[in-house]
């Protein structure tokens, strides 16, 4: 982990995925006060570095750093999006109050290993192996 606190929220996303460039699009519509920095991984992979984030493990799962500088990923990170972007904030409340975080964050992890699989395999033509460490 690292000591470098970010001015605002950072979520590093996976460009290179047509399914996460849609969704963060989205998201980057509504953050038109620019309250989060916005960071391809597969462009930005110094930015990752500094913050000791390894390029595959970030491939693997949605990451950010909290405006504390907390390293978060999962569902932890799209709370982060959400509390930052207009009704969406409400969304991100709700998850907490009724205690959702931990059956989502099963649901996305199920979501994120299927994904990664497939984005994977579509970038090695099925000509190289995924770590396993990296889906865990």
């Amino acid at each position: 982990m690292t000591s470098i606190t970010p001015v605002k929220p950072i979520i590093f996303y996976d460009g290179s995925c047509p399914l996460c460039s849609k969704e963060i699009n989205h998201y980057q519509r509504l953050d038109y006060k620019q309250k989060v920095e916005w960071l391809d991984l597969t462009t930005n992979t110094d930015r990752l570095a500094a913050y000791g984030i390894e390029y595959t493990t970030a491939m693997a799962r949605l990451h950010g750093i909290d405006a504390s500088g907390t390293q978060i990923s999962g569902v932890a990170a799209f709370l982060l999006i959400w509390d930052n972007l207009n009704y969406y904030h409400y969304l991100a409340k709700i998850i907490r109050v009724l205690m959702l975080e931990k059956p989502l964050e099963i649901v996305y992890q199920r979501f994120a290993k299927w994904r990664f699989k497939r984005q994977s395999a579509e970038q090695c033509e099925g000509n190289c192996r995924i770590p396993p460490s990296s889906l865990e």
